[in-house]
C-alpha cells in the first residue's frame, strides 16, 4: 500500500517506496504522495493507426463498439507500458449524445462533427433531455 512506504532516502530525504502497480502510482502522484517512479499516463487517447491494426480495432468501429473500444484502449498499457488506460478517443461521443450529426470517417481519420449542420440556432435552443 502507498501509505506503508515510509523510509527516507539518505540522498534526497524523500520517501523511498517499493514497487507499485500502475494504479497505485497514478493515484499516489495525484494525491501528492511518494511514487516508485514518475507515472506515465495520458488523459486523452493514444490511438494510432498502427495500434488499431495491431488489435484489429479500427475507427469508426472502435468509437461505437465497446469490445473494440476496450481492446484499442488497453494498448496504452499492454503495448506502450503506460500506467493508465483511456477508453474515450475523442469528444465525439458527447457531441453524438447531444444530437450532433457525426462524420465517422475511417481508421486513418478522426471522426468530426458536421459543423455545416448545427443542431442549435441560438442559446435558447439548448436543452438537456431528461434521459441524458
Amino acid at each position: 500500500m502507498v501509505g506503508e512506504h515510509s523510509k527516507e532516502s539518505q540522498e534526497t530525504g524523500r520517501p523511498v517506496v517499493g514497487e507499485m502497480t500502475g494504479r497505485e502510482r497514478v493515484m499516489a502522484a495525484l494525491a501528492g504522495g511518494a511514487v516508485d517512479r514518475t507515472p506515465v499516463c495520458n488523459p486523452t487517447s493514444v490511438a494510432t493507426v498502427e495500434l488499431m491494426d495491431l488489435v484489429d480495432a479500427h475507427f469508426p468501429g472502435a468509437n461505437r463498439d465497446g469490445e473494440k473500444m476496450a481492446r484499442l484502449a488497453a494498448t496504452s498499457y499492454t503495448e506502450l507500458g503506460f500506467d493508465s488506460v483511456m477508453p474515450v478517443f475523442t469528444i465525439i461521443q458527447e457531441s453524438s449524445a447531444l444530437g450532433c450529426e457525426i462524420q465517422w470517417e475511417g481508421k486513418d481519420n478522426w471522426p468530426t462533427v458536421r459543423m455545416s449542420k448545427p443542431i442549435w440556432k441560438s442559446a435558447d435552443d439548448v436543452k438537456c433531455r431528461q434521459t441524458f
